[in-house]
């Protein structure tokens, strides 16, 4: 191809159509950025002043020296009855009632083949053995009819098998 007619070919007017579309989206780009929408007018300003600062609600005081004087450590200290709140900070909602597992059946050989088939709410059943979790609960020992868990808290809970 000799230098003066290359974009007479497909490949030269394929680029030259490339290079005027680049060139016409900066400038389309360049516009919109010149020409920004206008900005919302600022809101007056204002400034504390003293009788602003004097009306301001004024924190209750502490007996630092009564903290202080208690040991924190001695044996008849009990937690509160109601755990520290910050102010506006919600009250606990109540403790919900932990769901009691439902022994669908057991199946007993030695201690590591046997297991039970448990269910939780509306869940699926699952098949424990012992030492397994569902739950809050661990199951403890499996006998005919009946497994005993062991709660978090480390109390015992036997749930027998349910009937059909």
């Amino acid at each position: 191809m000799n230098g003066g007619r290359w974009w007479h070919s497909p490949t030269g007017r394929a680029a030259l159509a490339t290079v005027g579309f680049a060139v016409a989206l900066v400038v389309w780009t360049l516009s919109g950025a010149l020409r920004g929408a206008p900005m919302p007018a600022a809101p007056a300003s204002t400034f504390a002043n003293a009788d602003g600062l004097a009306s301001a609600r004024a924190t209750p005081t502490r007996d630092v020296n009564d903290a202080v004087e208690r040991d924190p450590f001695a044996p008849d200290r009990a937690a509160p009855a109601q755990r520290y709140r910050a102010p506006g900070e919600e009250p606990d909602a109540p403790a919900e009632a932990p769901i009691v597992p439902v022994v669908l059946g057991t199946a007993v050989a030695d201690a590591a083949r046997s297991f039970a088939t448990v269910q939780l709410g509306g869940g699926n059943p699952v098949i424990l053995h012992v030492g397994d979790k569902i739950a809050a609960y661990t199951v403890s020992a499996i006998a005919r009819g009946r497994v005993t868990f062991r709660t978090s808290s480390g109390s015992p809970l036997q749930v027998s098998e349910s009937k059909p």
